[in-house]
């Protein structure tokens, strides 16, 4: 049932936010609970990736940060909240974001699914 809710609420999101002008992405990544602390490490991320899209549904809080090569501080780009506990919240990337090369995309708290669409620079 969770998988369908989470199918349905992906498309819904993907209706609403995309426009045929822009680009939604060579490469999907999709996970359902469990969702892994790595998103996109940074062997992947070897010449700079673009988010096209990304999508979150959560239960409770949950954040999504880009970690630099260097380790020295994670950057908190996305924020997940339920408005009632017990039940999911979700949120979903207002407009694509660039992160150099290196980055490491993470995830912390309770998603209990994701779904992104991005490119690598060496695919545009």
């Amino acid at each position: 049932m969770r998988k369908l809710i989470f199918s349905i609420f992906t498309l819904i999101l993907f209706t609403n936010t995309s426009h045929a002008e822009e680009m939604l992405g060579a490469n999907t990544l999709s996970y359902l609970r469990p969702v892994p602390q790595i998103i996109i490490s940074n062997s992947i991320n070897k010449n700079g990736i673009h988010i096209r899209t990304l999508n979150i549904a959560c239960q409770g809080n949950a954040n999504l940060f880009a970690i630099p090569p260097d380790s020295s501080s994670k950057k908190n780009f996305l924020v997940c909240i339920s408005p009632y506990p017990g039940q999911w919240g979700a949120t979903n990337l207002p407009f694509p974001l660039y992160f150099p090369p290196g980055y490491t995309i993470v995830a912390e708290g309770d998603i209990q699914g994701i779904s992104i669409t991005y490119d690598l620079n060496t695919q545009i």
